[in-house]
């Protein structure tokens, strides 16, 4: 399985990891060992991402949420004399839009550092048929570490970071969540197996998935809510209230189905949502039913005008 994952995503080694939170846990505390060295990371990086920061010896600075100039601005003012690391999500959880990795690349090359991308929400979903959001930028070999996970797309446990041999080695002795933690179990491995087999030989279903994800947008734009262009499989739904985004819950499960809530602290106060996430197995009808249910109970708690007031421009 390493072996195919690094084809899928043009690295010459991956290396397993028990999980996602373990994968971001290992790279940083291992990787990330000298107070000379430097990452600069993007503000929405998931939240096992800081949890590996404070295991890490180095400096760090947040930079605006895909704020190129900003970025670009630390860059230049960064005195540290070690490795300098770029870090990104290639498909963001909360809002599903992507980082410009070809610039962020460009970035990179420019200030020789290193970038790091959390492809969790890409593996399955973004590029030619879903090899992942550096395929999508045909940047599959420049990215130093790609992380992606095995629990979205492939639907079992366990997570992968793609990366140069020499990299993957020092990984396996240096990351203890890695070297000090449970493999993971054979039987996923043999799931996880036949989905990449999938995603290699057979597009349909990749098509099939942003056929699902357009005619949803599509279908959301004619009940009057707006959503931009969709660049992943996850359709954020903001409903910044707290009270009515639970009674919005109970109403959805009321109908048979089933929608991530997102409220703070995972989110700010004013950003909570519902958040859809498509699937190549749901039927236009399944689609259909999800959408009025959307309509009769945002027209119910009066979402619409709710977000309209509450929502940042």
């Amino acid at each position: 399985m390493e072996n195919k994952l690094a084809r899928i995503k043009g690295a010459e080694q991956t290396v397993l990891f028990p999980c996602g939170y373990s994968a971001n846990i290992g790279l940083l505390s291992s990787v990330l060992t000298r107070k000379s060295d430097f990452i600069i990371h993007d503000a929405y990086c998931h939240a096992s991402f800081y949890d590996g920061l404070s295991l890490a010896n180095s400096k760090s600075k947040t930079y605006l949420h895909n704020d190129l100039s900003h970025l670009e601005s630390i860059l230049k003012r960064s005195k540290h004399t070690g490795d300098t690391y770029i870090a990104t999500e290639g498909v963001f959880s909360m809002d599903g839009d992507i980082a410009p990795l070809d610039q962020l690349v460009e970035l990179a090359q420019t200030y020789s550092a290193k970038l790091i991308v959390d492809d969790a929400h890409g593996t399955g979903v973004t590029g030619p048929q879903g090899f992942g959001s550096s395929s999508a930028f045909g940047l599959r070999n420049k990215i130093a570490f790609n992380w992606g996970t095995l629990s979205k797309t492939l639907a079992v446990s366990g997570a992968f970071i793609a990366c140069d041999k020499s990299l993957a080695d020092y990984l396996r002795y240096f990351a203890r969540s890695y070297m000090f933690s449970t493999s993971i179990p054979v039987v996923s491995v043999a799931a996880a197996l036949a989905g990449i087999d999938l995603i290699t030989n057979d597009s349909s279903l990749h098509a099939r998935l942003w056929s699902n994800i357009n005619y949803f947008v599509g279908c959301l734009r004619q009940i009057d809510i707006a959503t931009p262009n969709p660049q992943s499989a996850i359709i954020p739904l903001q409903v910044p209230d707290t009270e009515t985004i639970r009674k919005a819950a109970i109403e959805f499960s009321k109908r048979g189905i089933f929608v991530n809530t997102v409220e703070y602290p995972a989110v700010p106060r004013n950003k909570q949502r519902f958040r859809v996430s498509l699937m190549a197995s749901h039927t236009l009808s399944q689609i259909d039913q999800l959408v009025e249910a959307i309509d009769q109970i945002w027209d119910l708690y009066k979402i619409r005008e709710l977000s309209a007031t509450h929502l940042p421009s």
